[in-house]
């Protein structure tokens, strides 16, 4: 009986433990207290003979490594440590030793069950485990829990298990700790296998790649354009013991590597004139010091300490190179002074050539629009080549205005390489700004409320052109945002400029051509004429004066509007943002001089057209903040392009913030005070050439059989009244929402980004590593101004 007993115990069918329960009318051999010392014996007996036979189907079929491996080490630790536990029940049995053979050569069957009364709580719950990770269709498949789901099927992923063998340490029993332990630690260090190939080389693991949290970007997410980069971040596919910000970066140093691979040639050219190690020679062994210094389980802190660790290596040793800091700079210059309008003659030189465009279709520009705002120009411009030929116009406009002994000629010629402008898609992802103190939970896409459709009446999009490795700091998804900033601020100004120019029609302003003079007016007929145009000369002033009064206060209101987006907001920003990112730029010790003029000849080309804050007069260019003087002369080191990609981010979502983008409120009514403006241009513009040709059936005699002046001016009269008035209750409603968020919007909430190596730095390290961006102070300057221009809510009563 002893012998079938360890028999079974070790895994092997035994007639002692049918498989099938015995009939209960038939008598048992054994007594009732034998019976249930037995049944303890044979659960577990038969739990370990069935986990032998799922750990092959495990380790063959499950599409996870770590699941294999976590199957392979139960049975080669877990169920060889409970095999060793027979034999040695066994040995003490046949050497009849006094703590299992007793008096008269009797072995209790209690001794035997208490030897293995520890394993019985272990061999179940290796039991569960093996269920959660058993495949679907398998033999006792039926066991496994519903929630129990695999990103491509119904498997548990490898994370996951990470995850509850993590948990499963923490239970309070030491047997269940410690296994749990062990597994723990061949988990993570499969895990940290399949990543060794992403930070060394930026190749995907080869096996159990669907694993794996860094994956390839699906079809269908390409086609429809919602992710941006070539890899992907699956967040469900991520331990606990990685944070977000964590895998960010292990995304960022994978691309990187993927982009010197991809410039090999170039980089070898380089090593030829420099001291310099390929990163498939250099970098795998800083790389593989910091992922070897783990204990394990792994912790948030030590994990992401060597993440950060090897982002500054790999910044340091390579991307130096293939990335600098100043073409960096150089870019968001290119951004700056373009898609954020602060080279103010490309705005007025775009806002003309595409006016000039629309006129040669017979298309005025106020005309572009519906009663209900909508576009009517769809099947106008309906050609890339036709934008981009209005593109080409304004880059001439700006080369003959252009003054060849200007620092940004540079980039001037940069931006006609990098700088599209096209028809905009249709299928493109919805942008949404959140705002940063918000508690409301209306996080609709405010794409729905365009301004790209004011230029052309179609939509179009202002882009950049970007080639790697830039693509490791500008994603597409940051130039949807200038794209939507850029065509939001233009429409600001391209309303003002030609709410402006109705100024300069001269029949709308006073009476042309000139009244009659002597000797016609002398006589008796000529004085007659004489008061018969002055008078219908009084009489159109009188009606246009309300109009030009809300065209003054229209025009009054968007110029101080875009004055306080462009000259405070924009240039506060920016200064923000370039005063840090001057700081990143790596000056060496006091001692190389041939470094220091590099370093000031860095500052010369990196100038970036801004206009003043207040208090600057006659558009003073203003550079980046000189880098501090008084810092030791000990180099210092430099922002790593992943930092200065967060810092970016952050000084974007500052910017949507500031720049009233997180307000649905105000886009909305805005766009519908833009759109009445519009209207007022178009029907001022009309009213003028009907009048003008009712002076011509009037006094010469020229009538057109064709057309209805009178009728013609009664309509375009009333329209324009109503237009007027709905400008004018439109600057009050916006006058009202400003405000509002006046008095909602919060001064605190500074954001923050370089935290991750902040620990591993000095404080005066951190401090320049810590992006602090502006944050604004209010629009109580812009209301302070609307105001004391008499644009109160109720100003037309």
């Amino acid at each position: 009986m002893l012998h079938e007993l360890l028999l079974a115990l070790s895994g092997h069918p035994s007639p002692l433990f049918p498989p099938e329960p015995p009939d209960p009318a038939l008598p048992s051999p054994f007594s009732p207290a034998e019976s249930a010392l037995l049944a303890s014996l044979a659960k577990l007996g038969h739990t370990h003979r069935q986990l032998r036979a799922l750990i092959p189907t495990v380790c063959s079929s499950h599409p996870s490594i770590i699941c294999r491996a976590v199957a392979a080490a139960i049975f080669s630790s877990q169920l060889a440590a409970f095999q060793q536990r027979v034999l040695d029940v066994e040995r003490r049995i046949l050497v009849r030793d006094a703590g299992s053979v007793y008096g008269y050569q009797t072995v209790p069957l209690s001794g035997i069950v208490a030897q293995f009364d520890e394993w019985t709580r272990k061999m179940q719950w290796l039991w569960e485990l093996m269920q959660l990770m058993l495949p679907p269709g398998s033999k006792g498949d039926a066991s496994m829990p519903k929630g129990a789901s695999y990103h491509s099927g119904n498997h548990i992923t490898g994370p996951r298990l990470i995850n509850k063998l993590r948990e499963d340490a923490h239970t309070g029993y030491p047997d269940l700790a410690q296994c749990a332990l062990e597994l723990t630690t061949v988990a993570e260090t499969t895990w940290l296998r399949q990543l060794l190939s992403w930070v060394l080389y930026g190749r995907l693991p080869v096996f159990g790649a669907e694993d794996f949290f860094i994956q390839p970007r699906t079809p269908v997410e390409e086609s429809s354009g919602h992710i941006d980069a070539e890899f992907v971040l699956r967040s469900k596919l991520l331990p606990d013991f990685v944070s977000a910000a964590t895998a960010s970066s292990l995304l960022f140093i994978g691309r990187s590597l993927n982009h010197v691979r991809a410039r090999a040639s170039e980089l070898a050219a380089l090593s030829s004139s420099k001291r310099y190690s390929p990163p498939e020679v250099g970098l795998p062994f800083t790389h593989v010091s910091h992922l070897s210094a783990f204990s394990f389980p792994i912790t948030v802190a030590s994990f992401s300490s060597a993440v950060a660790a090897m982002r500054v290596s790999l910044s340091q040793s390579t991307l130096q190179q293939l990335l600098p800091l100043e073409k960096i700079l150089e870019i968001l210059s290119i951004l700056r002074e373009y898609s954020l309008l602060g080279r103010g003659e490309f705005a007025v030189a775009l806002v003309a050539a595409a006016d000039e465009h629309l006129a040669s279709r017979g298309q005025p520009s106020g005309a572009l629009y519906d009663e209900k705002g909508s576009s009517k120009l769809e099947s106008v411009v309906s050609k890339n080549g036709e934008v981009a030929a209005v593109l080409s116009r304004t880059w001439t406009t700006l080369l003959a205005f252009n003054n060849h002994d200007d620092i940004a000629d540079d980039n001037l010629d940069l931006a006609r390489e990098l700088v599209r402008l096209n028809i905009s898609k249709s299928s493109s992802p919805p942008l949404t700004f959140v705002s940063r103190n918000s508690k409301s939970s209306d996080n609709r896409p405010v794409s729905e409320i365009s301004f790209n459709d004011f230029l052309f009446g179609t939509a179009t999009q202002l882009s950049l052109h970007v080639t790697p490795p830039l693509d490791l700091f500008l994603v597409p998804s940051d130039l949807e945002v200038y794209s939507y900033m850029h065509a939001y601020l233009l429409s600001i100004r391209r309303g003002h400029l030609h709410l402006t120019g109705l100024w300069k029609t001269s029949p709308l302003r006073r009476e042309h051509p000139s009244p009659l003079g002597p000797p016609i007016s002398s006589t008796s007929y000529g004085a007659a004429r004489l008061a018969k145009r002055r008078f219908r000369s009084n009489e159109r002033a009188k009606k246009m004066r309300r109009i030009w009064a809300t065209v003054s206060a229209a025009s009054f209101t968007l110029a101080e509007l875009g004055e306080y987006l462009q000259r405070e907001v924009v240039s506060g920003s920016w200064e923000s943002f370039g005063a840090w990112l001057q700081d990143g730029i790596q000056r060496p010790s006091s001692s190389s001089s041939a470094s220091s003029s590099t370093s000031s000849s860095i500052d010369a080309n990196i100038k970036v057209d801004m206009r003043a804050a207040a208090g600057h007069e006659e558009g003073d260019k203003l550079s980046l903040p000189p880098a501090r003087t008084d810092c030791p002369t000990t180099r210092t080191q430099s922002h790593d392009p992943e930092l200065l990609s967060q810092a970016h981010t952050t000084y974007l979502t500052h910017l949507a913030q500031n720049l009233f983008l997180t307000s649905r409120p105000f886009l909305t009514q805005l766009r519908t005070f833009l759109h009445h403006a519009d209207q007022i241009v178009h029907l001022t513009t009309r009213l003028q050439h009907t009048w003008t040709a009712l002076d011509l059936s009037t006094d010469d005699g020229i009538i057109d059989a064709f057309a209805d002046h009178a009728a013609e001016e009664l309509e375009f009269f009333t329209q324009l009244q109503q237009s007027a008035a709905q400008a004018a209750r439109d600057i009050g409603l916006l006058v009202g929402i400003l405000r509002d968020i006046d008095t909602h919007r919060s001064r605190g909430g500074v954001g923050r980004v370089g935290g991750g190596v902040v620990h591993r730095m000095g404080e005066m390290e951190a401090l320049r590593n810590t992006f602090l961006p502006w944050n604004g102070g209010g629009v109580d300057r812009l209301l302070m101004k609307l105001d004391f221009g008499g644009l109160e809510e109720d100003w037309v009563q």
